[in-house]
């Protein structure tokens, strides 16, 4: 993870941690830590955070309560173009329109029982 410590973080640093990629090359993605959803990781103001809400920040668009979404749906990307703010319905509606949404049947399902 990067630690930034007393280090003014700026999004320039931010994105020298990030090289080119995804679908079109468009996509800056984290090479740093990540989660096991994809999601990149950074040390800032003292706390682990997910990267593409501290670029959010450093652009001057605090997320604050709101969700920060990918519009190129590549959870390791932190391109302030691709990225937007909005609520959790705008998250899951936008999930719901790009056919993300997973539903878990049979025996894959929390409540199944298995005989």
């Amino acid at each position: 993870m990067v630690e930034v410590g007393k280090v003014k973080l700026t999004l320039e640093a931010l994105y020298a941690r990030a090289k080119s990629g995804g679908a079109g090359g468009s996509c800056l993605e984290w090479q740093g830590a990540t989660t096991p959803q994809g999601y990149g990781l950074c040390t800032y103001k003292s706390r682990t955070r997910r990267v593409h809400r501290v670029a959010m920040e450093l652009a001057g668009y605090p997320p604050g309560g709101l969700a920060v979404l990918h519009r190129c749906d590549n959870p390791r990307c932190l391109n302030i173009e691709h990225l937007f703010l909005g609520t959790l319905a705008n998250n899951v509606a936008d999930m719901r329109a790009k056919g993300r949404e997973r539903h878990a049947q049979g025996e894959h399902h929390g409540s199944a029982r298995l005989t």
